[in-house]
């Protein structure tokens, strides 16, 4: 899990979100095959604010996707608590010199921000 503090004045809801679907493979239900580990995930603070704007956008995007042919296993879920990884994890890519997999999709956010335009 990785705890994420942006400032929406700077990126948007809908920037962050549309860069999270668009590099990362959010269609992989590995719960089964990890026994939950790893899997893709939207994790919000209970009772922020900002959280329900943000909420309605992560939903309506899994929606869009999926009207589109594209199945999302994305679990969108209040945190419970948040620990820090222990330290042989934190900066693991840049530790290893490696660079994460990522999607060619250009695509999705041609989809996404059609479907959503900036404000």
């Amino acid at each position: 899990m990785v705890e994420l503090t942006y400032d929406p004045a700077v990126l948007s809801t809908r920037q962050l979100l549309t860069e999270f679907f668009s590099l990362h493979d959010f269609s992989q239900d590995r719960i089964h095959e990890s026994g939950g580990q790893y899997r893709s995930a939207i994790f919000y603070p209970a009772g922020d604010n900002r959280s329900s704007a943000a909420l309605r956008i992560a939903y309506d995007f899994v929606e869009t996707l999926e009207q589109n042919g594209f199945p999302v296993s994305t679990q969108i879920r209040p945190v419970e608590a948040f620990y820090p990884a222990d330290p042989r994890h934190q900066q693991y890519c840049a530790a290893k010199g490696i660079t994460p997999k990522k999607r060619e999709a250009k695509h999705l956010k041609e989809i996404l921000t059609a479907s959503y335009p900036p404000k």
